[in-house]
């Protein structure tokens, strides 16, 4: 595993393991080895395989799946209320164009051929 961890920028880890199994004390020498490049940690585990403190490294950016909900709240939250300005905005447009048919049907005045059609 510290040889993946060495080489690859994303690990997203899912075990049944009962503790952590990747922990700041194995993080710290891999990502000296890394030279320091970013690592990203996805942790969707239940309970977690990343110890809480690796996020606290320099270049290391961790997010189990508390993280990931929030996330996921809040683009729903930013979509709802995108739905209400389009909702408002096409409430708006349907007036308009309400109008402009009412104007248009109250000044219409029948074709000549229209007329003599009909009778």
């Amino acid at each position: 595993m510290a040889g993946a961890i060495a080489s690859v920028d994303i690990v997203i880890s899912a075990t049944a393991a009962p503790h952590p199994i990747i922990t700041r004390e194995k993080l710290i020498p891999l990502m000296k080895q890394r030279r320091q490049r970013p690592l990203f940690l996805i942790d969707i585990a239940v309970p977690r395989d990343v110890e809480r403190g690796c996020g606290e490294l320099e270049n290391v950016f961790l997010y189990d799946i508390d993280d990931l909900q929030q996330i996921a709240q809040q683009n729903r939250a930013a979509r709802e209320n995108e739905i209400a300005a389009a909702r408002a905005l096409l409430a708006e447009r349907v007036e308009t164009f309400w109008q402009w048919f009412v104007e248009r049907a109250e000044s219409a005045r029948p074709l000549p051929g229209a007329v003599a059609f009909n009778r």
